[in-house]
């Protein structure tokens, strides 16, 4: 039984497919009714419904990875569809790009941070001071000065 226009989904009340019966719907899992419509409009205003229609056909859904796949399918036309309808001058390819750009730069400090770990380790935190002895001792930083003065004051005595 064909359900009532407010129940049937957005794609289609979109293509005004007034036959739509829930459980034969072919865009039911993807745009369920009263969710996802934006996406849906603008996926059916970049690239038509029948052509995505004809696209998730070619990928088997008598499995569960077949599924999956129609889902990821679905999602990358929307994503695409977002990027065209957002900047029409810079296609998807060129997120890709600087997505790759940004990847690339990434691994790149992942590199220098692994090769500035296993450096060997320099304590730039200590001094090395002669004392009233005439022997070298390290001292850390924050008090070099009230040391330096102690063992200053003990090798005048």
């Amino acid at each position: 039984m064909p359900r009532k226009a407010a129940e049937r989904c957005i794609a289609c009340r979109t293509l005004g497919d007034r036959r739509c019966w829930k459980e034969h719907c072919f865009w039911a899992p993807y745009f369920p009714y009263g969710q996802k419509e934006e996406e849906f409009s603008m996926m059916h205003e970049i690239f038509d419904a029948d052509f995505v229609r004809a696209t998730l056909y070619r990928i088997p859904d008598n499995t569960q990875e077949g599924k999956e796949q129609r889902h990821k399918a679905v999602e990358s036309f929307v994503w695409e569809a977002r990027i065209w309808k957002e900047n029409p001058a810079f296609p998807p390819l060129a997120h890709f790009l600087s997505a790759v750009e940004r990847v690339k730069e990434l691994q790149s400090n992942i590199n220098n941070i692994i090769s500035f770990k296993t450096e060997p380790f320099i304590k730039p935190y200590e001094l090395q001071v002669e004392d009233f002895q005439g022997s070298t001792v390290l001292i850390p930083h924050r008090y070099p000065l009230l040391l330096y003065r102690l063992a200053w004051k003990k090798k005048k005595k």
